[in-house]
C-alpha cells in the first residue's frame, strides 16, 4: 500500500477507455496542486515542490496532450527523491555525517509515495545500477542523481 492519495483519487481524470485514465493537459496545474498539496512525506527544509506542474507537463506543441493517470505522482515523487538525494550528496560531501544519515534514511520512503509500487521502485533500482555501471560511477547516489534529477533540481 502506498501512503497518501494518489493523483486520480485527488482529481477525476477527465478521459477514461480501454486504455486507461488520463488528465488532460487543461487539468495538470490542478492536479500537480492537489498531489503536492496532499503530499505523505515532507521535503526537505527550505525546499518546496513547484507551485505549476512543471514544463514537462506543457509540451506548448497545439495538441492537447493527455497524461496517464498516476503519472503526476511519479513526478513529484522524482521531485521529492531528488530533494532528498541533493541534501544527502552534499551533506556526505561536506563531513555531515548525521545530516546524510537522516536524508538517506528519509530516500527508505520512496516505495511509499502516492502511485510507487515495490515493482517500479525495484526496476528503477536496476535502472540506475545499470546507469551507474555503464558510467563508471561508483557512488549509486550519485548515479541517481545524474540519472533521475536532471531536469528537477
Amino acid at each position: 500500500m502506498t501512503g497518501g492519495q494518489t493523483d486520480s483519487e485527488l482529481v477525476t481524470p477527465a478521459i477514461k477507455n480501454d486504455s486507461g485514465e488520463f488528465f488532460t493537459e487543461a487539468q495538470i496545474d490542478t492536479v500537480w496542486r492537489a498531489v503536492t498539496a496532499h503530499y505523505p512525506e515532507p521535503l526537505p527544509e527550505g525546499v518546496s515542490f513547484p507551485a505549476v506542474a512543471p514544463s514537462f507537463f506543457h509540451p506548448n506543441d497545439g495538441r492537447n496532450t493527455l497524461f496517464q493517470a498516476g503519472l503526476p505522482d511519479e513526478i513529484a515523487a522524482s521531485f521529492w527523491d531528488c530533494a532528498w538525494l541533493k541534501v544527502s550528496i552534499e551533506a556526505a560531501n561536506a563531513g555531515k555525517g548525521d545530516i546524510a544519515k537522516s536524508a538517506t534514511a528519509e530516500l527508505d520512503n520512496y516505495e511509499s509515495l502516492p502511485s510507487i509500487s515495490s515493482e517500479h521502485a525495484s526496476e528503477f533500482r536496476a535502472a540506475i545500477a545499470k546507469y551507474a555501471a555503464e558510467s563508471h560511477i561508483q557512488d549509486l547516489q550519485e548515479a541517481q542523481r545524474q540519472f533521475e534529477c536532471g531536469g528537477l533540481e
